[in-house]
């Protein structure tokens, strides 16, 4: 009984270690084609920032591994499945704003595999395209920390500094509107925007979702020197100082959510 016992624990082991062994292998696969760029995604407007997946990897299953959570709603549209994820962005006590800066998300699966992936359309007004290329790549570049999960890019590696620059302050708040908190150090403000995911059905009784993202500037400047991204198992860090102005950097601590 007992040998029965070890075997069906082995058995099982080997089945997890394989399943999320293909999900590791098509993310990095992504994370290639993130790097390539060029003929494998395309941004386009379609009532949006959508970015299209030339070759599709990634599958259903990828993305609840990623997010722990089913999207706030969905629906058949065709041959095509849009997952709907609404983040709701959590003001301080006593805060409001005229405008919604909600973050909704759209996800469109053909064959069970992701297609397409749509944001507001004032993050291609705000952003412009070659930014958001090139912070594509350097995600594409980015260095892999399994242990701690932390995914940690580059903005500027091999960005053509004449014509490259990062989001300012400015834009940024024009995008997200105003933070959660912020915090002043020397020479550095960092700003917090705090969000909840919308639960869908399935996820009706579990704990609310939350995630959140860390944007730090140069205090004088306006320039964006960092940011970071926490939501699930997810968790990206994106150094936005140029090549000059670097300097060995902290790694990335986390915020309790």
């Amino acid at each position: 009984m007992q040998y029965r016992r070890y075997a069906a624990i082995f058995a099982l082991a080997l089945v997890l270690i394989s399943t999320s062994g293909c999900i590791y292998l098509r993310l990095l696969k992504v994370k290639q084609q993130l790097a390539a760029y060029r003929g494998y995604l395309r941004i386009e407007n379609h009532t949006g920032l959508s970015l299209l997946f030339l070759e599709p990897v990634l599958l259903k299953d990828d993305f609840l591994f990623l997010a722990k959570r089913h999207p706030t709603r969905n629906e058949s549209l065709g041959q095509t499945t849009r997952w709907h994820y609404l983040f709701e962005k959590r003001l301080a006590e006593g805060q409001s704003e005229k405008r919604n800066f909600d973050l909704p998300m759209d996800f469109f699966f053909q064959q069970n595999k992701l297609v397409m992936a749509r944001f507001p359309v004032r993050f291609l007004i705000i952003l412009k395209k070659p930014v958001i290329v090139q912070g594509l790549r350097a995600l594409g570049k980015a260095k892999v920390y399994l242990n701690s999960r932390i995914v940690s890019g580059d903005f500027y590696e091999n960005a053509d500094m004449a014509t490259i620059r990062a989001p300012t302050k400015a834009q940024m708040l024009k995008l997200l509107g105003k933070p959660t908190f912020s915090e002043t150090e020397t020479g550095a403000i960092k700003l917090t925007y705090r969000y909840r995911l919308q639960p869908g059905k399935q996820d009706a009784q579990k704990r609310p979702a939350s995630g959140w993202v860390r944007l730090t500037f140069d205090s004088r400047t306006g320039a964006l020197l960092k940011g970071e991204l926490k939501f699930s198992i997810i968790h990206l860090s994106m150094d936005f100082r140029p090549p000059k102005e670097k300097t060995p950097a902290p790694r990335p601590t986390p915020i309790a959510t």
